[in-house]
């Protein structure tokens, strides 16, 4: 199911704003987010068998208890037992490690890649002198008369077409930035 949702997200990025550019670094993302699951996962491997291994020691000297008192001398009792914890405290420390990558720079890493993927579009888009003019703009001077009561157009066209009162239009056609926000102010009058 996730395969699935992953092709689709794939695919709307790619026909998104930042195109197949994103759509890309969505796909090597999750090929570094999966790189980082398989270490993590060995490492959690490594972890698993000195747990184990240490508590198959413990039982072996508690079951061999006796036989250790008659025949072991006691200086050698604990042998390896340092040797065995030191290890599992570094093999602890590598996998928590891994952890943290795997938990924290995986999701927060793919909103800083996922924004970057859109810089492009966001820094460096050309923008056309004639792109400016051709969508609707808002005409202040038209809500006195008719169209204040819902008569008439509110938002007209560059290319002439007109959208009524009583409904909202869906899209202006305005060029992204605060250079139309210019147009909604109320202009002096002659």
């Amino acid at each position: 199911m996730a395969a699935i949702e992953l092709v689709m997200a794939v695919a709307v990025l790619g026909m998104g704003a930042g195109g197949w550019l994103q759509a890309g670094l969505l796909v090597g993302w999750v090929a570094l987010a999966l790189g980082l699951g398989w270490r993590y996962c060995g490492y959690r491997h490594r972890w698993t068998e000195a747990r184990l291994g240490m508590t198959d020691d413990l039982v072996e000297r508690m079951v061999g208890y006796r036989t250790r008192l008659a025949q072991e001398a006691r200086e050698h009792w604990h042998d390896g037992e340092d040797q065995a914890l030191a290890r599992y405290l570094k093999r602890s420390g590598v996998m928590d490690r891994a952890a943290v990558r795997l938990l924290a720079l995986v999701p927060r890493g793919w909103v800083v890649v996922g924004l970057l993927g859109l810089a492009p579009q966001l820094c460096f888009r050309p923008r056309l002198a004639s792109t400016a003019r051709a969508g609707p703009r808002w005409d202040p001077a038209r809500l006195s008369g008719p169209a204040q009561a819902g008569h008439g157009p509110l938002v007209s066209g560059g290319r002439g077409d007109r959208v009524d009162a009583g409904r909202t239009p869906v899209s202006c056609g305005h060029p992204t930035g605060s250079s139309w926000i210019a147009d909604l102010r109320p202009r002096a009058r002659p």
